[in-house]
């Protein structure tokens, strides 16, 4: 996205003073020298602020309370515009202005105060400015849930705002190094826009990679209702089974289901057959009869079993429950004897050393040797009993789990003996009433009408989802053919060690920094020769972070503008806003010496090093990439690069007690300052 900065401009309250006018070029280094409480680290906040930043970062007190609207003129893909915001207050204004310029010299009351006299007609809100910018941008409106905040992740304009402003803050951080990082939903959007601005993914993808999410999710609490269902559609077996040992008493079954092999639908069919029967005056099944004596015969068997099994688990339960009294009794009894008994051991031990007999003081190791089994002894029951609580002495799980198999046990014989007093009860005579049957059908197609299957209910919606879900996954592995995600990154690699090889980098021959925004939101420094990969907090010193943010930003500003060698676009605005970057050398501890000492040249000679860069890239990039650095380094740190430089303005001279010299110069300028006072 070409956007470049042309001027800052600040509208005083007091409609008397002039306008407050900061321009720049964009084929140059922009800087903005001065003394600090200048007001040099507003300009980010100021340019941030009018590009829609919803949060009134613009620090509070004579800037505010001075400055009626913030405005930028901004040249946006060949075309000038003006913006402006009203200065907030305790929250960020919505009120904003915008306007483009077609022509040199066209809406020239901008030039003055006269425009506010009818502002109204350039009068928009922060999410129409949101939209215009997005619109220039070619930014698409995608939403996403962010893992961290309940609000949606918006993909716009907004999300290049990482990649513009180093503020002072920031440029020597180890810990960060993308701006507006410091919140979980900024992180949650960084790394959703970042691929798409390295031009690994694209809009299609993301689209395509959000939808998959959302259809993954819908299988995913589809397949958990399904897995409820079908739970409680099991536990119905119990009943079922009961009205299919009811047909069979009534000669309407002769099927063979075993209670336990069985399930809900092979119970269900077989009654929905059942009635199908009846329906075609079918009412007595030939083979019913024998079917009878054999249910009766299996469930019997089976209860027999069960029963068997029941007496088995009673028992095993049993000799647990007596080994926990046994332990206990040895433990409260024998232990505590053995304890009491052996505790003048030690005493004798400690009495005459290791070769004199603590019983008639004659030399012998025999006693001793005795008495130290026995303190062995001791030793191995004084454990016992510290240790009488511990896991390997209880049984409780051992004991729920019984107790469980009990009751289960005891479960499956009452829901057999159910079924064979179903089977019993008044046979001949079911047999023979037809009233008997056409109730039984009654009570169980009602029941059936109110058994839904997991199937019937949501199985067809999850089949299309998942044919959907295929259908996408197909699609997103054709278009992920298209972006080659590791030659991006290598390509990013590559374009960074150009600056790091300027930089003054320790041991920087043999770094790399590397970036993977799919991993980790910051950089990791790789040094070959000590064959190590590591975060750069890891590094140490204040000069190499900041090198570091200095390389790497320039690299990703070189990487996004040669993006359309390779057909792919540019979401990132072209500028960038660099704070302070040479605070890390005390440029003003030696501006002013003529003499300095070998630490301070070096201090200089590395202070040059960054104008130098930033030169270099301003070359790779064909002076289409604006650089602004607001800076308190003189211009004996960028002495012989002055055809590179546009020196902004020089923020110095001195205020004592309301007395300004005449040099003083700042962001708020004298005339407005003496006007207040």
């Amino acid at each position: 996205m070409r956007l470049f900065i042309k001027t800052i401009i600040l509208y005083p309250k007091n409609r008397e003073l002039r306008p407050r006018f900061i321009r720049f070029e964009e084929d140059k280094i922009n800087i903005i020298t001065g003394y600090s409480k200048r007001g040099k680290s507003s300009i980010i906040e100021i340019i941030d602020y009018c590009l829609g930043n919803s949060e009134p970062n613009i620090p509070i007190g004579k800037i505010r309370t001075l400055v009626s609207v913030f405005a930028l003129k901004v040249n946006i893909n060949g075309v000038d515009a003006f913006i402006g915001r009203d200065s907030p207050s305790n929250v960020a204004s919505d009120v904003m202005y915008y306007q483009e310029i077609d022509s040199k010299g066209e809406y020239s009351e901008f030039n003055n105060n006269a425009w506010r006299d009818s502002f109204e007609k350039f009068k928009i809100n922060r999410d129409t400015l949101i939209e215009i910018l997005n619109t220039k941008g070619r930014f698409q409106n995608i939403e996403e849930k962010s893992t961290f905040v309940d609000k949606p992740l918006t993909v716009d304009f907004r999300s290049t705002s990482s990649f513009l402003f180093q503020p002072q803050s920031l440029i020597a951080n180890g810990n960060s190094i993308f701006y507006k990082t410091d919140e979980f939903y900024y992180i949650d959007r960084l790394k959703t826009f970042f691929p798409l601005a390295l031009g690994y993914k694209s809009y299609d993808l993301l689209i395509l990679d959000s939808e998959i999410r959302s259809l993954e999710n819908r299988e995913k609490k589809f397949l958990t209702k399904i897995e409820d269902i079908s739970m409680r559609y099991e536990n119905w077996k119990t009943e079922l089974y009961e009205y299919y040992s009811e047909a069979i008493n009534l000669g309407l079954s002769n099927a063979d289901i075993n209670i336990d092999s069985s399930n809900v639908e092979l119970i269900r069919s077989e009654l929905e057959t059942v009635f199908e029967n009846i329906r075609n005056h079918d009412t007595y099944k030939k083979g019913s009869g024998l079917r009878f004596s054999e249910k009766l015969e299996e469930l019997d068997n089976e209860r027999k079993l069960l029963l068997r099994s029941l007496q088995d688990e009673k028992m095993e339960l049993n000799q647990i429950l007596k080994f926990e009294t046994t332990k206990d009794d040895y433990l409260n009894n024998v232990s505590s004897k053995i304890e009491n008994r052996l505790k003048p051991v030690g005493w004798f031990l400690e009495r005459k050393g290791s070769d004199i007999c603590p019983f008639c003081d004659s030399t012998s190791n025999k006693a001793l040797e005795n008495l130290q089994r026995l303190n062995d002894v001791k030793s191995s029951n004084q454990k016992l009993l510290e240790n009488r609580g511990d896991e390997i002495f209880s049984f409780e799980k051992e004991k729920i789990d019984l107790k469980h198999s009990i009751s289960l046990i005891e479960e499956k014989i009452k829901a057999i003996d159910r079924n064979i007093e179903i089977l019993i009860k008044n046979q001949s005579e079911n047999q023979m009433s037809y009233q008997k049957i056409y109730e039984f059908v009654g009570k169980v197609s009602n029941f059936l009408k109110n058994l839904v299957s997991p199937s019937d209910k949501y199985q067809g919606e999850l089949s299309q989802i998942q044919s959907d879900l295929l259908a996408k996954r197909i699609v997103l592995s054709k278009l992920k053919k298209k972006f080659d995600k590791e030659l991006t990154l290598s390509k990013l690699t590559k374009s960074i060690k150009t600056y790091v090889d300027i930089l003054p980098i320790e041991n920087k021959q043999y770094c790399n920094v590397l970036i993977d925004p799919d991993k980790h939101l910051g950089i990791k420094i790789e040094d070959s020769y000590n064959r190590t990969t590591t975060l750069l907090n890891k590094i140490g010193s204040g000069s190499n972070y900041m090198c570091y943010h200095l390389a790497t930003i320039l690299g990703l500003h070189e990487f996004f503008y040669k993006l359309k060698e390779t057909d792919k676009r540019n979401y990132v605005p072209s500028f960038l806003v660099l704070d302070q970057p040479s605070q890390v050398y005390f440029p003003e501890r030696i501006e002013s010496k003529k003499v300095l000492t070998e630490r301070e040249s070096e201090d200089k000679s590395n202070t040059r090093k960054i104008f130098e860069a930033c030169k270099i890239f301003m070359e790779r990039t064909d002076s289409k990439v604006q650089i602004i650095i607001l800076e308190h380094a003189s211009s004996d740190m960028w002495q012989g690069l002055e055809k590179s430089i546009n020196l902004v303005e020089n923020w110095r001279g001195k205020e004592e007690n309301g007395q300004f010299t005449d040099d003083y110069n700042a962001l708020i300028q004298k005339d407005w300052l003496l006007e207040e006072a």
